[in-house]
Parts: structure tokens; sequence; C-alpha cells
């Protein structure tokens, strides 16, 4: 699951280089679902945002993964290169029953 939020973000440089349709077709081939933002997700990354202290777009993305998890999926990971992000999901993780 992909945030639209994180989404956008992701689509920046591809759109300015015209090959945004790569991004579309690597998202099908790896079947990662884009979610829409909703007034749950939205509150969710705003707790998110409040307790971790990280941007709004990488609240998003926790609050996301959170949101999975609630939902019942398994095996739910969240992919960054950011050491904070995956600091913050590992908190969140151990504080959630």
């Amino acid at each position: 699951m992909l945030c639209a939020v994180n989404y956008a973000e992701i689509l920046i440089g591809p759109v300015r280089a015209g090959v945004e349709d790569r991004v579309r077709q690597m998202l099908a081939q790896l079947s990662i679902e884009v979610v829409s933002v909703d007034s749950d997700l939205a509150e969710r990354a705003a707790a998110v945002r409040v307790q971790t202290g990280l941007k709004l777009p990488d609240a998003f993305a926790l609050a996301t993964a959170v949101q999975a998890e609630r939902r019942g999926h398994a095996d739910v990971e969240l992919a960054s290169f950011d050491e904070r992000v995956r600091k913050a999901y590992a908190g969140l993780r151990s504080d959630t029953p």
C-alpha cells in the first residue's frame, strides 16, 4: 500500500522527466495499491506527526502502515531510506496493542 500523498511525492521527478508511466508500471508489477486519503488516515497522520515530530509526508507513510496493520494485513513493512522514519515506525508498532 502506498498513500496517495507519498505517491505524489515519488511522481515529481518522473513527471518532470516525462516518464511517470514507468512508475505506474512498476507499482502495477509490484502489486502496490495507492490508497486515498480519507479523514481516518488524515487524523492518524496528524497524530503520528505530533507523536514523532516527523514531516507530514513521512507521517502519512507511517499512518498508512499502521492503518494496514490494524485492518489485519499480514506482513506490513515500511520501506524508507530514512532511519528516523524506520525508528519512529518501530516505536509506533511497539506502542500498538
